[in-house]
């Protein structure tokens, strides 16, 4: 995993959460930030071809440590652990699919961090980003974003469900990549939903306007007010009228909504929601679906009315798992 993220950061390809994956592991070795700074160097200062030989590349990467250490820069590494580094930069090489005829050694820019914003089963978390735009995240979901954004856009990273609104700036769009999605908006509020245990990818709009594509396919739809896209397991992406405004923003005001749902779609939420284990002991039929609202209930609230529906008992063990009997 970690060979093919070094490759993406030497052509420039690296994604915001792979790049956040990247740091995390050069924070947590010195040794790993000398294998990378070795790695820059035979990048920026040689030619590049997949025919290369492998002691051509063992050479060329030892005789430029050695160099910089004898100028004074910082402590070469050692033989031995270098074999083992270099052995991972072949393998990188065989990874690429790419041939350098001539690279300028180019000035290193200084990474830019990025933070991960967590909120677990049972959470719903509020906060500004850099350029004053406020995030709600659902529970069970995850953000990455920059500390500054730079350059001419703002681009976030989400896993999960959040509510966005965005501050406005025409020369930089802001971007949400998901999944197997694209969103880009200039100044506006929208849902995003994309859990990875979940086949449909959903994005609805409050006010402004939003454009939504498709990575894989490149479709593209624009979405207004009261109008949402989903991308569903055969990757269709569709433009659709929010017929029911508190099913899919409901969960900002602690509102929980179920609408013609299986008993399987309403425990995994009642899971995420409310952060417990659902452990079932009894067979529940999957052909009766569900509708119900609540607002800001607790849990045995919510279970007391599915209970009725699907003819079970339940029992709270302790403050993380439930068993349905």
């Amino acid at each position: 995993m970690i060979d093919k993220l070094i490759l993406k950061s030497l052509t420039e390809k690296l994604s915001l959460e792979e790049r956040h994956q990247l740091n995390k592991w050069l924070d947590e070795d010195r040794a790993h930030r000398d294998m990378m700074e070795a790695f820059e160097l035979y990048w920026d200062g040689s030619q590049y071809g997949l025919e290369q030989e492998k002691s051509l590349i063992y050479e060329n990467i030892k005789t430029q440590i050695q160099h910089k250490k004898e100028v004074g820069g910082k402590q070469a590494i050692p033989w031995l652990k270098f074999l083992r580094y270099a052995a991972i930069f072949i393998l990188i090489s065989g990874l690429s699919i790419f041939i350098y005829s001539t690279l300028d050694i180019k000035e290193k820019q200084v990474a830019i961090r990025h933070i991960e914003k967590t909120s677990l089963a049972g959470q719903n978390i509020s906060f500004k980003l850099p350029d004053g735009s406020h995030v709600k995240l659902n529970a069970g979901s995850r953000l990455i974003v920059p500390e500054v954004f730079e350059g001419n856009k703002r681009q976030v990273e989400l896993t999960g469900e959040a509510f966005f609104e965005v501050s406005k700036d025409p020369s930089r769009p802001f971007i949400v990549k998901v999944q197997d999605l694209e969103v880009e908006v200039l100044g506006t509020s929208f849902i995003v939903k994309a859990y990875k245990d979940e086949l449909n990818q959903l994005v609805a709009v409050k006010t402004g306007r939003v454009n939504v594509k498709s990575i894989d396919t490149g479709k593209e739809v624009d979405l207004v007010p009261n109008q949402m896209s989903v991308l569903n397991e055969y990757n269709e992406l569709q433009k659709i009228p929010v017929e029911d405004y508190s099913l899919i923003f409901g969960w900002i005001n602690k509102e929980v909504v179920f609408k013609d749902q299986t008993i399987d779609q309403v425990l995994q939420q009642i899971e995420r929601w409310f952060g417990v284990k659902i452990t079932v002991q009894k067979e529940l039929t999957s052909k009766r679906l569900y509708t119900a609202h609540h607002y800001n209930p607790p849990i045995e609230e919510v279970l007391r009315s599915l209970s009725f529906v699907y003819e079970f008992e339940f029992e709270k063990i302790d403050e993380d798992e439930i068993v349905i009997k």
